[in-house]
């Protein structure tokens, strides 16, 4: 009689003599602790599990004694290092426990995350199995692909029966590989209707049953996560009449019944923001309206706030019998979690479960994901971590690169070739990410028969962005929709190449946001039609200028403001009587000082736009920045814009031209024919064979707003890594040409990381000089030469600063790489990125780069944490040094009594952080 795989057995005498043991404590000392301990920053493609993998695969018995089982976590050690990779290598094994499996009650397993015992089900089903067998599985033979496939590919199609993750550089064939991957579970002998294959949305899934059916595969599911979701509420009984959303108007009134029944104090929460933040109760924290609202009930002000606004929210949707698009994930979850014989039933239906764009899904449809997959684990995951963009929506690169920690025993393969673009766009792309630490080390490289040129990769360079926008639209006419694209970070650098080609007539298809104004256009444009013919006041303008910011005005004030204006009222006369409480007054009267301050500059578009921002307008969008700060979050950088536009108008010249632009890109919009322009974030998954990336510059790629995280942000990978991958991902988009458009002297320091500018030769060593020896005269302005040298002239330079604080030295050893700006923005504390600064005009350390020679003073400390530009200026003016002073035409008076302030300011900081550290303590 053949012995089992798994024997399970309370006494260890007679069955594991003579076998190879491993105590279970140890193990998860050992083993265990060293593939927990990995991290993010990867050295190797390989599982941190290896070299226990490696012991399976030599299929010797094995023997695990003293198991004992006190915590989700021992169960899942248990299974994920030891009964799933032994199973899968066909090794017997013998695990000598304290008590029968069958003896642990389900609910003392229960996982949070999972609402249910999710580790002790899938032990218990792999346990049954190697119980009832008495030998390894049989080997399905190589695989049998219907294309040809290179080496990887055909690996990951070939691949074992368990967790296989497939990491997909841009180009490699990923929908290939997962097509073939079907056809290879079909030919296993797994039933068509037990497949079940998951993508992001409708036209991928659309794609994909379209190929699966040119491929010869029938009967195949290919879903997206909001469809599975939809038949698993019908089928619980829990699908309404349809998937809707509320209009803008009825999402107001909601926010302004929150605020009220939450309480004076309570924080608005701007209309717009709203489905934002529901989303993420439902999608990111999985909690229900009675859940939020019993946590956040006595919370912060905007949480008291939101506590109100979800049930208020769901209410409504339950009046129309309506569910949203995110409660067919959400609450799909929860019936998975929560009812045992229906996630039984559609655990049963699919048991190979094939997830494309892995990296892209949030925690909901991971969990969605894994918990169908189960218990059987037969689940395969296409993706890549380099192409991680949605932190936003809640994707991260976590999901991808610690894969490994849920899943130990999992199968990695990556794909090499990218078939898509020539192999100087391979080149530089792959050159770029490889900088980040966050991910796997691979080879990319190009497909060994596509030719090409160094001079597939072009940079053009202009003046200015309004100088590059016009050149990117002229380079469009002519084309054919499909054959050339722009790529832009934000759909605000779109606008400005859309409003070029309304000027050259030029039709365009692009993202709805390019066509409709962002929030800072809207409010100034209120602002000055209002101004311009308040007789002809539209309660819409009233509406924006009233609630941006804020002046606490009860629902019905924008339509009876602008009936009393279109009446001949004034504004206090306008807006007597209409504060929502007692509190709000204040803010109306500060409503009517702006007006009074900006009614008289009628013939200034621009000083009316400084009196906006000034009189609460930056304050507030930027407030809604850092609250709300997804992709297209660009308020103050459109009022930049605004301001510059406004030069040498009046307020009805502007009034009128902003009209006029908007109506010039609507009758350019051609959704079908049109050339296509397109974030980079919209472009994903996608290719042409022209791509112009537009607006490469510093603090657009990267964007200086995305660099603002905390550290543990940057730990997860976003920050700086997170614009990097964007970068690699509009590089990628190109088949045979990429152009890449930036403006002169504010290149983005991606296209150096890439290999596309030269790195600035190695400055001559400075002399050396005491800290503080006597400089040359006030009056002596000198060119300073590059004080620091790049990674090839060694650390010599850094031997003057070996008494500086580490985190100091460290940013110092970033100059060479990143310039004086980032190097300052990405300092970790406050008080680092003051004393950076002040050795940085002290001792002229500035790299020899286009940008860095343009560097003004004020840029340099607009760099610096929490530095409003009052503040900048205010020491400056101290301190006698002009704003736009280049840093590296400072004379040494100068710099040193610059130098002097900020020393002093860092003083301060870090004596106000150490003195809240004592408060804490």
């Amino acid at each position: 009689m053949q012995e089992r795989m798994l024997t399970w057995t309370t006494v260890a005498a007679d069955v594991t003599s003579g076998l190879e043991a491993v105590d279970f404590v140890e193990l998860k000392r050992g083993h265990v602790g060293a593939a927990r301990g990995v991290g993010l920053a990867r050295t190797t493609l390989d599982n941190p599990a290896a070299v226990l993998l490696a012991r399976f695969a030599t299929r010797r018995p094995l023997a695990v004694v003293d198991v004992r089982l006190e915590s989700p976590d021992d169960v899942e050690i248990l299974l994920g290092y030891v009964v799933e990779p032994a199973w899968r290598a066909g090794c017997r094994l013998v695990v000598h426990a304290d008590r029968p499996l069958r003896a642990h009650r389900l609910d003392d397993f229960v996982q949070p995350e999972f609402g249910y015992a999710y580790a002790l089900e899938r032990l218990r089903h792999r346990a049954l199995e190697a119980w009832g067998a008495t030998g390894p599985a049989p080997d399905p033979g190589p695989p049998r692909p219907g294309r040809s496939l290179d080496a990887r590919q055909l690996e990951a199609v070939g691949s074992g029966d368990g967790v296989v993750q497939v990491i997909a550089p841009a180009g490699s064939g990923k929908t290939t590989v997962l097509i073939e991957r079907v056809r290879e579970l079909l030919r296993r002998g797994c039933a068509p209707g037990e497949i079940l294959c998951l993508t992001f949305n409708a036209a991928a899934a659309a794609e994909l049953r379209d190929r699966l059916r040119a491929a010869g595969v029938a009967g195949v599911e290919a879903r997206t996560f909001h469809s599975l979701g939809h038949e698993i509420l019908r089928d619980a009984g829990l699908l309404r009449e349809r998937v809707g959303s509320l209009t803008l108007n009825e999402w107001r009134r909601l926010v302004f019944q929150a605020r009220r029944q939450a309480g004076e104090d309570a924080e608005w929460i701007d209309t717009a923001d709203a489905p934002k933040l529901i989303s993420d109760c439902k999608l990111g924290l999985l909690l229900t309206d009675a859940e939020v609202n019993k946590r956040w009930k006595a919370g912060s002000d905007q949480q008291r706030t939101l506590a109100a606004l979800y049930p208020l929210y769901e209410a409504r949707l339950a009046e129309r019998r309506w569910r949203d698009f995110d409660d067919l994930v959400f609450l799909a979850v929860r019936v998975l979690r929560e009812d045992e014989g229906r996630r039984a039933r559609w655990q049963e239906r699919f048991t190979r479960v094939l997830v494309d764009e892995f990296q892209d899904i949030e925690p909901a449809q991971e969990l969605m994901v894994r918990i169908v997959a189960a218990p059987q684990d037969s689940l395969l995951t296409v993706g890549d971590e380099d192409q991680t963009l949605y932190a936003w929506r809640r994707a991260s690169v976590e999901r991808i690169v610690a894969l490994d920690q849920a899943f130990p025993a999992l199968q990695r393969v990556a794909l090499e070739t990218n078939y898509r673009c020539p192999p100087e766009v391979v080149a530089r792309s792959a050159q770029l990410i490889a900088v980040n630490a966050r991910r796997f080390p691979k080879a990319i490289r190009a497909a060994p028969d596509h030719t090409g040129t160094e001079a597939d990769v072009g940079i053009s360079e202009h003046a200015g962005a309004d100088a590059g926008a016009r050149w990117s639209a002229e380079r469009l006419r002519g084309n054919a929709r499909g054959t050339i694209v722009v790529l832009a970070r934000t759909t605000r650098l779109l606008r400005a190449v859309a409003e070029h080609c309304a000027d050259i007539g030029v039709r365009i298809s692009a993202p709805e946001a390019v066509f409709r104004e962002n929030r800072a256009r809207r409010v100034v444009g209120a602002w000055m039609r209002l101004l311009a013919e308040p007789r002809e006041a539209d309660a819409a303008d009233v509406e924006e200028v009233v609630r941006h910011p804020p002046r606490g005005l009860v629902l019905e004030a924008p339509e009876r403001i602008a009936q009393r204006l279109r009446d001949g009222a004034g504004w206090s006369a306008a807006v007597e009587g209409l504060a929502a409480t007692e509190r709000d007054r204040d803010r109306v009267r500060e409503l009517i000082g702006v007006v009074a301050r900006i009614e008289g500059q009628r013939h200034d578009a621009v000083a009316v736009v400084r009196q906006l921002r000034a009189g609460g307008l930056d304050r507030h969008l930027g407030q809604q920045e850092r609250a709300f700060g997804g992709t297209e979050q660009v308020e103050i950088e459109t009022l930049d814009d605004l301001e510059r536009e406004a030069r040498g108008r009046t307020v009805r010249q502007f009034a009128t031209e902003l009209t006029r632009r908007r109506a010039a890109l609507a009758d350019i919009r051609d959704d079908t024919h049109g050339i296509e322009l397109a974030t980079v974030h919209g472009a994903k998954g996608r290719e042409w064979p022209v791509v112009l990336l537009f607006g490469c510059d510093a603090e657009q790629l990267p964007h200086r707003r995305s660099l603002d995280v905390e550290e543990e942000a940057i730990r997860r990978g976003e920050g700086m890594e997170a614009e990097r991958r964007i970068a690699y991902v509009a590089l990628t988009r190109a088949k045979e040409r990429l152009q890449i458009v930036t403006t002169a002297g504010k290149e983005s320091p991606f296209l150096l990381e890439a290999g596309l500018r030269e790195p600035p030769p190695p400055p001559p060593r400075p002399r050396p000089r005491a800290p503080w020896a006597p400089r040359q005269p006030a009056s002596a302005v000198r060119q300073r030469s590059p004080g620091i040298a790049t990674s090839t002239a060694g650390p010599e330079w850094l031997e003057r600063y070996r008494n500086e604080p580490s985190l100091v030295r460290l940013q110092l050893q970033r100059l060479h790489r990143v310039g004086a700006r980032y190097a300052v923005d990405d300092a970790p504390t406050r008080p680092v990125a003051l004393r950076l600064a002040a050795l940085i005009v002290r001792d002229g350390l500035m790299v020899h780069s286009s940008t860095g020679a343009r560097l003004t003073v004020l840029e340099l400390m607009n760099s610096i944490d929490n530095m409003a530009d009052t503040d900048a200026l205010a020491t400056l003016k101290h301190v006698g040094v002009e704003p736009d002073q280049l840093v590296r035409e400072l004379s040494d008076d100068a710099g040193r009594r610059l130098a002097d302030a900020l020393l002093r300011l860092a003083a301060a900081a870090r004596g106000g952080s150490q003195s809240r550290e004592r408060r804490g303590s």
